[in-house]
């Protein structure tokens, strides 16, 4: 599945084919996105600036004092996410994100979640895990240490040019989102976003992390001290406190 197929809105697709009179499954806008990605594109463009029309109307409208705008179904606000996705478009759906070594060549967050600057990223993160499934779409629920969740999607892109031989470049590219927004999005089908428990647990990084017992952690953190029991055994790596 490509990029562009991947990060369509399932929610501006449906409503704009709602808004010529008929119906179609949410698979059928799935298969059409993942076909023919500008035609996919061009209808997400209309219909974002259909709805720019009628939120400047009906704010025109409010300002008057003339009531409702010209419809009686507001529609969606946009999401954040959907910056990040027009950035994909203009750039041909490719980023440099993340390489095998972990080191992170671009950070654009525009919500709560920040990435880490030291000591490279959580290893539970699912950007990590498309190095072993390249060209795949790899859909995670993850919740950080403060309790906020988000829905993030990540593959592998790679880039080459010369003969045989020539090393590529590879980076495993990660979109998220607030959980809130999820169900807007193609990839949250079949999902269980109601479920804490399905959520994995991560972290900014090993070193800032505040989670206690991760069995994942390389390092302890930089603010707690390090408790050492010579008469236990214990799965985690470190125990702190």
């Amino acid at each position: 599945m490509s990029c562009a197929a991947t990060f369509a809105f399932k929610g501006d697709s449906l409503e704009c084919v709602a808004a010529l009179g008929g119906s179609i499954a949410k698979s059928d806008v799935r298969d059409l996105i993942a076909n023919r990605p500008e035609v996919g594109r061009a209808i997400l463009t209309l219909h974002r600036r259909c709805r720019e029309a009628q939120e400047r109307t009906d704010a025109l409208a409010a300002r008057l004092g003339t009531g409702g705008g010209v419809t009686s179904t507001p529609m969606p606000m946009p999401m954040p996410f959907e910056e990040v996705r027009d950035y994909f478009y203009r750039n041909h759906n490719y980023i440099e994100a993340l390489d095998r070594a972990g080191n992170i060549s671009k950070r654009q967050s525009a919500t709560d979640f920040h990435f880490s600057r030291i000591g490279g990223s959580c290893p539970l993160w699912n950007v990590h895990a498309a190095f072993a499934q390249p060209g795949e779409t790899l859909i995670q629920v993850a919740r950080m240490p403060d309790g906020r969740t988000y829905l993030w999607v990540a593959r592998t892109v790679a880039r080459g040019h010369g003969g045989h031989g020539t090393p590529r470049k590879v980076f495993a590219v990660a979109l998220g989102c607030d959980l809130r927004h999820a169900d807007r999005l193609v990839c949250s089908d079949g999902l269980d976003l109601t479920n804490p428990a399905a959520a994995t647990p991560i972290g900014t990084g090993c070193k800032v992390c505040e989670r206690p017992d991760c069995p994942q952690r390389a390092f302890p953190p930089l603010d707690k001290p390090v408790r050492v029991d010579e008469t236990s055994r214990r799965f985690a790596s470190y125990s702190v406190g």
